[in-house]
């Protein structure tokens, strides 16, 4: 989670609605670096409408991405009850992909405006996952499990029973549950 949120303040203070274009130059050459997991980051008016957008990604996903945020995510914001520079999450599945979405609400003007920063869930399954587990694996068996119970990353712990433990992402990945057991439970 504090890599997610590392990268959430990183992008946002390169985020300016006094130049809401500014990021889409300056963000690129740093993302790598800043923001390894973000894909996208978005500024919107007080009425939702996209000010600017850069994804790293090809014309096509960015413009699928703006679609997605503005007819199916930003409802579930509620944008218009975010406190003022309080980082929020949401994370939630559209269509059968993962989205975690960060958003802060800042004043500019008199007025509202909303930068989102949104992260590749893929990339977080892909790199993020395998270097936290790594050091684990000798005593105990991890893995991470959607809302339905299907297997985001690591075995299946199904043999565990009594012995497996969950807990929920606090604040980023709150649509996932990360599950652990003692690995004796597994030895034959």
């Amino acid at each position: 989670e504090q890599m997610v949120i590392h990268a959430d303040e990183a992008v946002f203070q390169l985020m300016s609605p006094s130049d809401p274009h500014g990021f889409e130059t300056t963000w690129p050459p740093l993302a790598e670096r800043l923001s390894p997991s973000v894909r996208a980051l978005v500024m919107l008016d007080d009425g939702g409408n996209v000010i600017a957008d850069r994804c790293r990604c090809s014309d096509e996903e960015r413009e699928d991405f703006v679609k997605t945020l503005t007819e199916q995510i930003l409802p579930d914001l509620s944008l218009q009850n975010a406190p003022i520079g309080q980082l929020r999450h949401l994370h939630r599945t559209y269509g059968s992909e993962s989205y975690l979405v960060s958003y802060r609400a800042v004043r500019h003007d008199g007025r509202r405006v909303y930068m989102v920063a949104h992260h590749d869930t893929g990339y977080v399954i892909r790199n993020v996952f395998p270097e936290i587990f790594v050091n684990e694996e000798r005593e105990r068996r991890w893995n991470v499990v959607d809302e339905e119970g299907h297997i985001v990353y690591g075995p299946s712990l199904a043999r565990a029973g009594d012995y497996l433990v969950g807990r929920t992402f606090p604040s980023t990945f709150y649509g996932w549950r990360i599950q652990v057991a003692p690995n004796l439970v597994f030895n034959d």
